[in-house]
């Protein structure tokens, strides 16, 4: 039997640890990108120095870390601030409600993949928040409003006094 000192034992340890450092800086360094079908959606997964990590089903992007640093966990997280909360919630609403104009586009808030941005988007995001329970029927902005109603989804400059429906039933 060997004897084994604390230093051998960490200069062992300190060996493994540089390698797996090294395997991973090559990684990033060479690029890595798995591509699969799973329930008949194409998954694909990079790793590389200008995409440390994305994950896309179907060719969205699902999980990514973003140009800020933070990771997104899924694809309800408008603002990219790697949380699903009533920030990205008001993106979406504000966006809907001011006509959609061009500078407050965001690539990611036509989540539902339909190629519009609308209420339905905006419903999928609102229940990601986790907030279960209540629903409102309408969300107010200041003066401006947009709800839903028994004739259709609808939104107004005067708290709901005047209403323009967007969507009729």
């Amino acid at each position: 039997m060997g004897k084994f000192s604390a230093a051998k034992i960490f200069d062992a340890v300190d060996q493994k640890f540089q390698k797996a450092y090294n395997y991973l800086i090559d990684l990033l360094e060479t690029g890595y990108v798995v591509e699969s079908r799973i329930n008949d959606k194409a998954i694909k997964v990079t790793m590389t120095a200008a995409k440390p990590y994305e994950m896309s089903i179907d060719g969205k992007k699902q999980i990514y870390i973003s140009s800020s640093g933070v990771l997104v966990p899924n694809i309800y997280d408008i603002n990219e601030d790697g949380r699903v909360d009533q920030e990205d919630c008001d993106l979406l609403f504000n966006y809907i409600l001011h006509g959609k104009p061009e500078s407050e586009y965001l690539p990611r808030m036509d989540v539902n993949g339909d190629g519009r941005i609308d209420s339905s988007d905006l419903n999928l995001v609102y229940r990601a928040t986790g907030t279960f329970g209540y629903y409102p029927d309408h969300l107010k902005y200041g003066d401006h409003t947009a709800g839903i109603d028994n004739v259709g989804f609808y939104t107004s400059n005067d708290s709901g006094e005047t209403r323009t429906y967007l969507v009729t039933w």
